[in-house]
């Protein structure tokens, strides 16, 4: 899939099989602009990702900063009642 094919909206993931933890706000010349609950936005490379395909963008978590792996981490506190 072309990284250009992707679209606004679609659904973020850690990994395949886990829970969505955010979605595209917008594709960029330069990678897209990603909304990580609890966290806010974050410009993610292509190197970021892992593939995308039916409205999914599943990441790359070995090319992530630690950053983005630590909001990823806490995607879902507030649900857990953790944050």
């Amino acid at each position: 899939m072309s990284f250009s094919a992707i679209r606004e909206e679609w659904a973020v993931f850690a990994h395949d099989g886990e829970v969505s933890i955010g979605s595209v706000r917008r594709v960029q010349s330069n990678g897209l602009l990603v909304y990580i609950e609890n966290y806010g936005e974050v410009v993610l490379g292509k190197k970021d990702i892992a593939r995308a395909s039916e409205g999914k963008v599943v990441l790359e978590p070995d090319c992530l900063s630690q950053k983005v792996l630590d909001a990823i981490a806490h995607a879902h506190d507030r649900e857990s009642g953790r944050g």
